[in-house]
């Protein structure tokens, strides 16, 4: 949806799909795109039950 700047960093604004009420914030966690990539592929061994 969006970002939004403050002292302390970015905050992402994200609504879940299919859902009309207002966006959440969340604060970036600032993690690198390799990192992120990284992540989600754990999860989505994870969710399998690959682990």
């Amino acid at each position: 949806m969006g970002r939004e700047e403050f002292e302390g960093g970015e905050l992402w604004l994200l609504r879940f799909k299919g859902t009309d009420g207002d966006p959440i914030q969340v604060k970036n966690p600032g993690i690198a795109e390799e990192e992120i990539q990284d992540l989600s592929d754990q999860l989505g061994e994870i969710l399998q039950g690959d682990l």
